[in-house]
């Protein structure tokens, strides 16, 4: 089965990834922690029947469902789910504007 998992890395300015590591796939880079989902990214993911919202805990240094402490890190997304990224802020510079997918068939 190809797809991503969730990972729960920090990057630069509290970035959360959604990494493949495993399979050697890039990253989708999204640049806006928070402890609180309301300040945060969100993530949202198609679980075939509603959206799962996903964001990165910059307090529990883990990402998580928006409602649910557990933590969500390694939650695999297959290849060919719909996904969307909800930002929280405009940005300040091109790289905080800009959220990176991975190249198709990777």
């Amino acid at each position: 089965m190809s797809g991503v998992a969730l990972r729960g890395d920090v990057e630069v300015a509290h970035a959360a990834r959604v990494d493949g590591e495993a399979r050697g796939a890039p990253a989708i880079v999204i640049a806006g922690g928070a402890a609180d989902p309301a300040q945060a990214d969100l993530l949202l993911v198609w679980s075939g029947a509603t959206w799962f919202s996903f964001y990165y805990n910059t307090t529990n240094n883990r990402w998580q469902l928006v409602g649910d402490p557990a933590s969500r890190d390694g939650y695999v997304i297959k290849a060919g789910t719909p996904v969307f990224v909800q930002r929280r802020g405009a940005g300040a510079t091109a790289a905080d504007k800009t959220v990176v997918f991975p190249a198709q068939g990777s």
